[in-house]
């Protein structure tokens, strides 16, 4: 029931350099903490180039690495999602969504959970206007924003979906930093709900 200690300084040392080096060209998510707080941001991320320049006094006890990732996302994620959700009705309703971090967010995702059977969904906001057309009466309805699918119980349902002639945005339902607000029109019961993640540069 004793703990054991093996090893010594340096080959612990040189373990941890070759383990971040077997991870050249990996994807995962990588982390920061934000400048002298606690507040954990990341992003997914690959790791394109390790570099090692060696110094004889520090062989046995330190690396000090220069290391390169390159990623797709513009803005670093805060560590946990926002959720603003509203009951629909067969008529209008508003969402208030607050996004707090200092990007515009365009990877939202929204989910209607039908309780009637909905077949007209209509979204508005700044520069957003767009309809979704089909069957919804059971199961879920998934919208992603950033990824630009469209997905009934995961099914492809994209073909439903239009952008309308008022909608001016590039992106399907851009969040900027504050509050949007937003009107949704659907012609039956359920709920919309909408999660992000609040971003920063």
């Amino acid at each position: 029931g004793n703990a054991l200690v093996t090893g010594d300084e340096a080959a612990s040392l040189r373990d941890q350099v070759l383990s971040l080096r077997s991870k050249l060209g990996a994807i995962g998510q990588l982390q920061r903490t934000f400048l002298n707080s606690s507040t954990v941001q990341w992003v997914t991320a690959r790791l394109l180039s390790v570099s090692h320049p060696q110094v004889v006094e520090d062989n046995v006890w330190k690396a000090e690495l220069t290391v390169s990732f390159e990623s797709t996302m513009n803005a670093w994620r805060s560590a946990t999602q926002t959720n603003s959700s509203v009951n629909l009705l067969n008529g209008p309703v508003s969402l208030v969504v607050n996004v707090d971090g200092l990007a515009t967010v365009e990877d939202a995702v929204i989910t209607i959970t039908p309780t009637g059977t909905i077949t007209s969904l209509r979204v508005r906001g700044v520069g957003v206007d767009w309809t979704w057309t089909g069957s919804l009466a059971s199961g879920s309805l998934v919208i992603d924003c950033g990824a630009q699918t469209v997905l009934k119980s995961g099914v492809d349902a994209y073909s439903g979906f239009v952008l309308g002639a008022g909608h001016t945005a590039q992106s399907w339902l851009p969040l900027t930093p504050g509050q949007t607000v937003l009107q949704i029109d659907a012609n039956a019961t359920g709920t919309f709900a909408l999660a992000h993640y609040d971003q920063y540069l």
